[in-house]
């Protein structure tokens, strides 16, 4: 994170909070502070559909021991991104990646034959395709300038408004804010191995995306009228047919050797557009203190059984990482032990 944006009356967090404080930014805590009387969350917080899941995760703060691979693959491309935007050649950012794609626990595939589409062999080519795609646009998408600093990995924490008695602030980080043609731009990155037409449609409505649009309007004074989702897809790898032949279509051919590299790698890159109004921020603004303090009263009981689950939830995006754990009765602290940690989980990571 390169800077810390937040509203100037969000107090000193206490000593008693629940369940997190974060060290590396002790003005705030993420959750809920009884001395303030404050509840703090964000919008991963908010996304958790289950509240089951939401007591196992943020309450009792658990993680699996073994590392979601898709995940790591994200958090490591968001590393060369961010050094990239920053200015760096294609050899640090490159390291950068390196350092956390192959970091200690990493569940990533480390074989350099390996033709498993999240590799570190294969992210690593995918990366550079990146990078030679977007140099050339580095003289005209430029970081956003805010006190001086460049508007990447930007953290932020607002006051939403008080709700029975209980200030509820949202925080979180935006990937970057760039001038992209000469205006404020909104950017987000993601990396998926999902992608066609109706990848668009999350974009709207998408509260995540709202959200970082409202902190700008809030905390520096900019309604930024247009965002650009800067998408990542990672395909498979092209497999030759049984006589050792790539069918590649003509058009491709056409355009020459590079052309043909890019269609072998089979990776996708785009910034899809979107824009936020005054209006939607106004009605997000509303559903996240009615959420906020929905979760807020969760927070103040810490028993398991006030945390309901939401079996609809259960295989959404695969199985849940608490499925197992889930399906007993009470929490098995045995299982807990074996195959979970202790993770504080922070926006700002």
């Amino acid at each position: 994170m390169t800077m810390l944006l937040k509203n100037p009356q969000i107090p000193q967090a206490s000593a008693h909070t629940v369940a997190i404080h974060n060290p590396d930014v002790p003005s705030l805590t993420m959750y809920l502070d009884p001395i303030n009387k404050t509840f703090t969350f964000d919008y991963s917080t908010h996304a958790i559909a289950c509240d089951r899941k939401l007591y196992l995760s943020r309450y009792r703060t658990l993680r699996p021991k073994v590392q979601n691979e898709a995940l790591h693959a994200g958090k490591s491309i968001h590393t060369f991104v961010e050094n990239f935007w920053l200015g760096a050649d294609f050899p640090t950012c490159l390291q950068k990646f390196i350092d956390v794609a192959t970091e200690d626990g990493s569940p990533l595939d480390m074989e350099t034959t390996s033709i498993n589409k999240r590799s570190v062999r294969r992210l690593v080519e995918i990366m550079g395709a990146y990078y030679k795609k977007y140099d050339p646009m580095r003289a005209r998408w430029t970081p956003y300038i805010i006190n001086n600093e460049p508007a990447v990995e930007i953290g932020f924490a607002f006051i939403l408004g008080v709700v029975n008695g209980w200030t509820i602030i949202y925080c979180g980080r935006i990937d970057r804010i760039m001038t992209m043609d000469g205006e404020p731009t909104l950017v987000d990155t993601k990396s998926t191995t999902r992608f066609g037409p109706q990848y668009w449609q999350m974009l709207r409505p998408n509260n995540q995306i709202t959200g970082y649009t409202a902190a700008i309007k809030e905390l520096i004074n900019i309604l930024v009228k247009r965002t650009a989702i800067d998408v990542i897809y990672i395909g498979e790898e092209r497999k030759p047919d049984a006589n050792g032949n790539y069918k590649i279509p003509k058009a491709v051919r056409e355009e020459g050797p590079e052309a043909i590299s890019f269609w072998m790698l089979n990776a996708q890159f785009e910034h899809g557009p979107t824009t936020r109004s005054q209006n939607d921020i106004d009605e997000w603004w509303i559903d996240m203190l009615v959420e906020g303090d929905r979760m807020r009263q969760l927070f103040e009981k810490p028993r398991y059984e006030d945390w309901p689950k939401r079996t609809s939830q259960c295989n959404t995006f695969g199985k849940c990482e608490f499925h197992d754990l889930c399906s007993l009765k009470g929490v098995n602290e045995q299982l807990v032990e074996n195959l979970y940690e202790i993770h504080i989980w922070s926006p700002y990571e």
